[in-house]
Formats: structure tokens, sequence, C-alpha cells
């Protein structure tokens, strides 16, 4: 497991950055960014900035409710 990963992953910060969000869910920046701007990731965006911050639990709770994704958190093995 990547470094960088195991340190977001092992952090109990309550708020995160994008570069962070997206090593914890192990996509590209560009992408989570996407995504919160067309709204399915929950971002929280900061007054008279253009950076997104995020709830740690709220990201957490979202990558649950995805489909393929066990209890556990990791994802399902496709047959």
């Amino acid at each position: 497991m990547d470094t960088q990963v195991r340190a977001v992953e092992g952090s109990e910060a309550p708020v995160l950055d994008t570069a962070e969000v997206a090593r914890l869910l192990r996509l590209n920046v560009d992408y989570v960014r996407k995504l919160s701007r067309e709204g399915v990731l929950p971002a929280h965006k900061l007054p008279g900035g253009r950076t997104f911050r995020y709830l740690r639990t709220e990201v957490l709770d979202w990558l649950g409710r995805q489909p393929g994704v066990a209890d556990g958190g990791e994802p399902v093995p496709r047959a």
C-alpha cells in the first residue's frame, strides 16, 4: 500500500482537501474535482474560494453507498 494512502487512511482529520480525498479513494485529483462540481461527491466550497473541502465522514459514507463496495470498504472482487 502506498505510504501516502496509509497516511490519509490512518489520520483521523475530519476535514480533507481534494488531494487527500483523491489518495483515499485512489482516484485522479481532476476526477475528484469533477465529481464534486457535479454534486456526485459530497463537498463543501469555501466562501470566496475555488477549492473544495470534504468531511471525512461524508466521503466514507458516500463510498459505502457505491455499488461494488463491500461492507469493509474494500472493492467487491469481480467474477
